[in-house]
């Protein structure tokens, strides 16, 4: 394990504040899980999930010395490559698919979403997968970050910008419209 796994985000937004070498360390920290938010949430393509993330972490650069330590860092982070990708989207005027989810995270929603079936794991992974696909962006995006990588409401309400009673709002919008899928595949495969 590497020193800086160990040091808080905002002591590692000290020393790269102090030394523009260490900004590294940020770097190396939220690339992986930005990559993947970014690949859940809106982009499928290698090259433009990397050309976004590349400019999330400029901006973050840039506005370093703006970061309210009050926040959590990871929100601030986070908020900056959702922004960084809505321009993206709207610039392009593009609708792009998202990635596919892991098994991990198709685990995750169907046990938020309770749903219980008898369909093989494939299958059930299949629908996960087309339901997650299927939610207005923003519920999507919402999920992801709720049930996929851990977030508080408060935390997303940060990346978002919406109040946390508007979070849970879509989270529970998300769950139902994904039960509501996952019930219709569930009733298809029993009458195949």
């Amino acid at each position: 394990m590497r020193e800086d796994d160990t040091q808080s985000d905002e002591h590692l937004v000290k020393r790269a504040l102090e030394n523009a070498e260490h900004y590294v360390d940020i770097v190396e920290r939220y690339e992986m899980r930005l990559r993947r938010f970014l690949s859940r949430i809106a982009f499928s393509d290698p090259e433009e999930i990397e050309d976004v993330l590349q400019e999330t972490f400029i901006r973050a650069w840039r506005n370093l010395r703006s970061f309210d330590s009050s926040f959590p860092f990871s929100a601030w982070i986070y908020r900056i490559a959702r922004n960084t990708a809505i321009s993206r989207y709207r610039r392009d005027r593009k609708h792009t698919e998202s990635a596919a989810l892991d098994g991990g995270e198709i685990m995750r929603i169907a046990d938020a979403t309770d749903v219980h079936t008898t369909t093989r794991n494939n299958e059930l992974a299949e629908s996960i997968e087309h339901a997650f696909s299927g939610l207005p962006d923003t519920l999507r995006e919402t999920v992801y970050l709720a049930l996929v990588d851990g977030y508080s409401y408060d935390e997303i309400s940060d990346i978002m910008q919406c109040p946390p009673g508007t979070v849970a709002t879509h989270i529970h919008r998300a769950k139902k419209l994904l039960q509501v899928s996952l019930c219709e595949f569930s009733h298809e495969s029993e009458t195949r």
